[in-house]
């Protein structure tokens, strides 16, 4: 009866600890560009790849790269597309209200 007991305490013991070691840090596992999302999202932004969504559904294409910038006092995503006609196309895409400012 002991040592089912002492296995049984010993599973109990791993399973707690790996989720609490999971708790303790948990971005850890994330990439940097879903962290940097989080992090937007959580002041009112939109994320990098909501902000390629939009330019892919009103231009077409497939994004290239996104980056981002600041333009005075407002966060802009530049998105970088590949248009069906062989074109490289930058659109600016405001952080806050996912708006195409050009």
């Amino acid at each position: 009866m002991m040592p089912r007991l002492t296995s049984l305490a010993l599973a109990a013991t791993l399973l707690l600890g790996a989720a609490g070691a999971y708790a303790a840090a948990p971005g850890s596992s994330w990439t940097a560009a879903q962290q940097e999302n989080r992090q937007q999202v959580n002041r009112g932004r939109i994320s990098s790849a909501e902000a390629a969504t939009i330019v892919r559904q009103r231009f077409g294409g497939e994004v290239m790269n996104v980056s981002t910038r600041q333009e005075g006092n407002i966060t802009v995503y530049r998105v970088k597309i590949l248009q069906s006609s062989g074109h490289m196309r930058t659109v600016s895409v405001n952080a806050e209200t996912g708006a195409i400012m050009n």
